[in-house]
């Protein structure tokens, strides 16, 4: 139990000291995430110690020696797993992979280096726990002996084949980032009233109005209040804030100015008579109007105003006095200028989209949707890489196993990994990029599990005791990620609790199909 405590410590102090050097600082999830290095660093241990039940003649450094080509070939596929989640585009998933590849660095280093100076110790007696390996064993083996006949092969390949094509064809996908926040209704009732004072009841997807000028950009912007208009006319928008209700373009003061002409110029002794001013107030009022001629209400001048500061973040100007947005150049032009519109009760979305799909100069912005999109890609590039996982794998077991064994041992943590989307999709549960991210992982620890019945001679029984105890912890830690009330976590724990339960089932099989 010390040295147990031992291994745990200097992979978790390695870990901790490496991902600070790396990052500088420790994330909350990352300590979530690193609780599954318990699980796995611990899995060094067992293997030890139930090799050296087995053979308790053997010496501290004659074991090591013994399991030393599986134990390193376990961890450098585990840690290639963990270093195929830091590919995931979040920084906190990064700093796990750095944390759990430096900790099974941590545990591996003292398996080697340590337990055979301090693992020499006499053992209890251990036939018991080898003698209940040995029966669940034996079990299995009749149980394959079965299965190898054509009639049990046959009703064992249609029970798996039916349960993938049934499952992963209801296996849906869900990238919605928004689904991520799992926030209780006395919280987001509260928020959802605040931000409707706050903002006006606008929403996390606004337009971005393009244009070559000041007075371009006014002008689109008088254009586009039309079509927002007969949005909310249509139901598909709740309310919009523009620049446009409070800033008009030159043109738009123009027509004004023209309007007022027919004031000050023609009906001006028909204005004064009816309000019952002086006459003698006509040529002034006159001068004053053909003065005001040249003169224009100027952005920089409206948002010195107290109105227009509050509505200053809404204005992108090109030379970085105004708010800026990194969408703004998304055209290539950089001196454009740019001005947001804010969108409030959105009802349909695509509806809005389709309004100005061939307006170039204006853009629906949805950072929702954006993330959602950018979630999805890494959800098919991780899965894209579990399959090239897979591939490395047969080809490095292959040089030590060859090609047909190797093929067992891929295949056993791969059917897993299939059942376990076979089950989600049974289950209901949409398929996401934390459930790709926790497939990977279901390769990097389920393939010790084949690597060690495959590597057995005639420890059988230290093995299978050992993968049993692996797999105990495994999903000891794993199952508390489960009832997570974030769903990121759940989802990972979930997957990662079915994927490591497949494979501990399933892994026997390559040293009981092999006896029989």
């Amino acid at each position: 139990l010390l040295l147990a405590i031992v291994t745990i410590s200097s992979g978790l102090l390695l870990a901790v000291t490496f991902t600070l050097s790396v990052f500088g600082e420790l994330h909350l999830l990352t300590l979530v995430f690193g609780t599954s290095l318990i699980g796995i660093a611990i899995d060094y241990s067992f293997h030890f110690y139930c090799e050296r039940l087995s053979d308790s003649e053997r010496s501290a450094q004659a074991t090591v020696a013994y399991i030393f080509p599986t134990v390193t070939l376990a961890f450098i596929t585990s840690a290639l797993a963990y270093v195929g989640i830091g590919l995931a585009p979040f920084p906190g998933m990064q700093q796990v992979a750095i944390f759990c590849a430096a900790g099974l660095l941590g545990a591996y280093l003292t398996l080697i280096l340590a337990y055979p100076l301090l693992a020499g110790s006499r053992l209890p007696e251990g036939s018991r726990p080898l003698a209940l390996a040995g029966t669940y064993l034996a079990n299995l083996t009749k149980l394959s002996n079965r299965l190898t006949t054509p009639l049990g092969m046959g009703m064992f390949t249609l029970v798996i084949v039916v349960w993938c094509l049934v499952g992963v064809t209801k296996l849906t996908v869900d990238d919605d980032i928004r689904h991520l926040q799992q926030s209780p209704a006395s919280v987001t009732e509260p928020e959802n009233k605040l931000r409707q004072l706050l903002s006006g009841g606008t929403d996390n997807q606004f337009l971005l109005v393009r244009a070559a000028s000041e007075e371009a950009l006014l002008q689109q912007l008088e254009r586009v209040s039309p079509q927002l208009d007969a949005a909310i006319t249509n139901q598909e928008l709740g309310n919009y804030v523009s620049l446009s209700q409070y800033l008009p373009s030159h043109q738009r003061q123009d027509t004004a100015y023209s309007l007022q002409g027919e004031i000050y110029q023609t009906q001006i002794d028909t204005v004064l008579t009816s309000l019952g001013l002086d006459e003698n107030l006509k040529p002034e009022l006159q001068a004053s109007y053909l003065a005001a001629k040249e003169q224009y209400i100027a952005p920089a001048d409206f948002f010195k105003l107290e109105a227009g500061k509050q509505l200053a973040p809404l204005w992108l100007a090109p030379n970085g006095n105004a708010t800026d947005y990194e969408a703004l150049n998304d055209g290539g032009a950089s001196a454009e200028h740019g001005a947001i519109v804010l969108l409030g009760g959105i009802q349909q979305i695509d509806a809005l989209k389709a309004r100005f799909a061939n307006v170039q100069s204006v853009q629906l912005i949805d950072k929702v949707a954006d993330i959602s999109a950018v979630m999805g890609h890494y959800r098919l590039l991780t899965l894209k890489l579990l399959a090239l996982a897979l591939s490395i794998a047969l080809l490095l077991f292959s040089l030590n196993f060859g090609i047909k064994k190797a093929a067992v041992v891929v295949a056993v943590p791969a059917l897993a990994a299939l059942l376990t989307l076979a089950t989600l999709g049974l289950t209901g549960s949409p398929l996401s990029l934390f459930h790709a991210l926790a497939l990977i992982l279901v390769f990097g620890i389920g393939i010790d599990y084949s690597l060690f019945f495959a590597s057995a001679q005639n420890h059988g029984k230290a093995v299978m005791m050992a993968v049993f105890m692996s797999a105990c912890s495994t999903l000891l830690a794993f199952g508390l990620l489960a009832f997570s009330q974030t769903q990121a976590i759940h989802y990972f724990g979930l997957t990662l609790s079915l994927g490591i339960g497949l494979t501990f089932l399933l892994s026997p099989l390559i040293l009981t199909t092999k006896k029989s």
